[in-house]
């Protein structure tokens, strides 16, 4: 069960869980782009599982 994003989130962890292609760093780079934009000062984190 997903919880809601708080008002004001000081961290967010992006999780990838395919390969770390540079398709995915791209596809990644747009929703990045949105959530600095809605939050400015958060600290933004990506982490790709890959074998």
């Amino acid at each position: 069960m997903a919880r809601a994003i708080p008002a004001n989130p000081r961290r967010i962890l992006l999780i990838k869980s395919h390969s770390a292609g540079i398709g995915d760093i791209l596809r990644s780079s747009a929703a990045w782009a949105v959530l600095k934009n809605r939050w400015p000062d958060v600290e933004l984190h990506l982490l790709f599982l890959t074998r």
